[in-house]
């Protein structure tokens, strides 16, 4: 078995959101198998859920791992917006420190992608640092609030660039 990772998928995810979990999985082996060289990354705030994840994967055949992170903000803070900030940097951290991976596909465990989805934004991001489903960053307008539910970043720009969450006295908040 190659153990090479050029993609790391991830995700942050907690036990209320992970309603689906067992589709997701089966989606995950289903995108292994067309992308062999990808792992993927689950990131949970709840340490008594970790193990858990980690079962999951196992009885589901992903090459995977999970990892704990914690969320950090400050005491003023109202957001939930933290704790996806916090997961998406622990992901980015990890992938860096772990992996000799080139890209990060950031995905949402709600959702089901098609198996090719790796090779499908691998040729769509050439020449590009951010792929936000198929759409290159430069080329969107109003980019201001989108999610990244399905976006893949080179390894260049997670180097450069951290996830953080800055939220104003009004309750606005700016996360990326």
């Amino acid at each position: 078995m190659d153990n090479r990772v050029d993609v790391v998928i991830g995700t942050v995810i907690y036990r209320q959101g992970s309603y689906i979990i067992d589709k997701f999985l089966a989606n995950q082996k289903e995108i292994q198998q067309e992308y062999p060289s990808s792992e993927l990354l689950l990131a949970t705030n709840e340490p008594d859920y970790v193990e858990e994840l980690g079962r999951f994967i196992k009885l589901g055949g992903v090459k995977g791992r999970v990892i704990p992170y914690e969320t950090v903000k400050p005491s003023c803070a109202r957001s939930k917006v933290w704790n996806i900030a916090c997961g998406r940097e622990a992901i980015r951290q990890y992938m860096l420190s772990h992996t000799e991976a080139k890209y990060l596909l950031s995905v949402d465990a709600d959702m089901i992608y098609d198996p090719a989805v790796l090779k499908i934004m691998e040729r769509e991001i050439k020449g590009r640092d951010v792929l936000f489903s198929g759409a290159p960053l430069r080329e969107l307008r109003n980019a201001i609030g989108m999610g990244i539910g399905c976006a893949m970043l080179t390894r260049d720009v997670l180097e450069k660039v951290a996830f953080r969450c800055i939220e104003f006295r009004n309750g606005d908040v700016i996360d990326g």
